[in-house]
């Protein structure tokens, strides 16, 4: 084995281990909700509880990688979740 090969792997093993250990955060994703009324609500209580059965979705929420917003919150373009049936 060459005499700088232990060298230039452990410089690369430090190097590694710097850029993963300040790898950017990623912007969360927000869902924006209707809150206003029970009925909505109810819908996207339910909506939770069967997208809980995903372990990617438990992670997404628990990591803050997707976060929930009320509707009032934002009337542009935003994925909304539960909104009130007709």
């Amino acid at each position: 084995m060459s005499p700088l090969r232990e060298p230039i792997r452990e410089k690369l093993r430090k190097e590694i281990a710097a850029l993963t250990k300040h790898k950017p955060a990623i912007a969360p994703s927000v869902e924006y909700v209707n809150s206003s009324c029970g009925a909505a609500l109810t819908r996207f209580a339910k909506q939770i509880v069967s997208r809980a059965k995903s372990p990617d979705f438990v992670q997404q929420v628990e990591s803050d990688e997707l976060r929930f917003g009320s509707i009032a919150e934002s009337f542009d373009d935003r994925k909304i979740v539960a909104s009130q049936g007709r």
